[in-house]
């Protein structure tokens, strides 16, 4: 017999990542999460299928847990060139060029832009 019913924030990320899903959940009450970029700062899984990664839940439950404020959603998001799947912690800006600039030191290969619903490559080879 089952007692908890409640699906947990975390099971919430890992069953749009297994589904592979381009996705935003915020993970805190701050008022950055409604700014316009969304630029990830700490991956948690990279790879073609996240539902082979069976701690992910373990190791994304324990993040989201004890994030500290130092993020501000989790997402997932499809390359649609390369079929990888990313899965990371972000935080959130308004300011195009800060959040390019920590995108570039945070080593990422695009930003989202939620006003225009859009990806923005750091290399400027493109926008989708």
């Amino acid at each position: 017999m089952r007692l908890n019913t409640e699906i947990t924030l975390a099971q919430q990320i890992v069953n749009n990542a297994n589904h592979k899903q381009d996705f935003t959940i915020n993970i805190t009450n701050e008022k950055s999460k409604n700014n316009r970029y969304i630029v990830s700062s700490l991956n948690l899984y990279t790879g073609f299928n996240p539902s082979l990664k069976f701690d992910l839940l373990t190791f994304v439950d324990n993040m989201v847990m004890n994030n500290d404020g130092l993020f501000d959603s989790v997402g997932g998001w499809l390359c649609p060139d390369s079929g990888l799947y990313y899965l990371c912690l972000n935080m959130h800006f308004n300011d195009i060029d800060f959040a390019l600039k920590f995108a570039k030191v945070n080593k990422q290969l695009a930003i989202f832009d939620k006003l225009n619903n859009s990806v923005i490559y750091l290399n400027n080879t493109k926008t989708v």
